[in-house]
């Protein structure tokens, strides 16, 4: 599949700095349902991600390691969260016209820290193509 075609499913929600956030369509109901407090909290966390100077902390953005896409072609995919209390956004960084974007491809709102290995695979069969 194209970045074209992904590009079509994305909405963004961070487009400054060096790199950018956009959300997949089937993730912005969740991104709605967010509390406003952590909302604002994770459109920080987006804002500084923009700028490659910028590191942000384990707490607020982890690698949850590399995960299988699946199929003929397989690969395996660097997945990451952005976290912010228990609000959990997952995805993987992807080139979009020459600007890394992290694209969210599933959200989580977590009761423990440890992340749910099905959706973790999800997201690296959801992006595989891709990348």
């Amino acid at each position: 599949m194209s970045v074209s075609n992904l590009r079509k499913r994305l909405r963004y929600v961070q487009k400054s700095g060096k790199r950018h956030v956009a959300l997949l369509e089937d993730v912005w109901s969740d991104w709605d349902a967010v509390e406003p407090r952590w909302k604002a909290k994770l459109l920080h966390l987006f804002e500084k991600y923009g700028e490659p100077a910028n590191r942000l902390p384990p707490e607020q953005f982890k690698s949850e390691k590399r995960h299988s896409s699946g199929g003929r072609e397989s690969k395996e995919i660097q997945v990451w969260a952005f976290k912010a209390f228990q609000q959990r956004l997952y995805g993987a960084t992807v080139e979009i016209d020459g600007v890394p974007t992290f694209v969210c491809a599933a959200y989580d709102k977590k009761k423990s820290n440890r992340a749910n290995s099905s959706l973790l695979k999800s997201v690296a069969r959801k992006l595989g193509p891709y990348l």
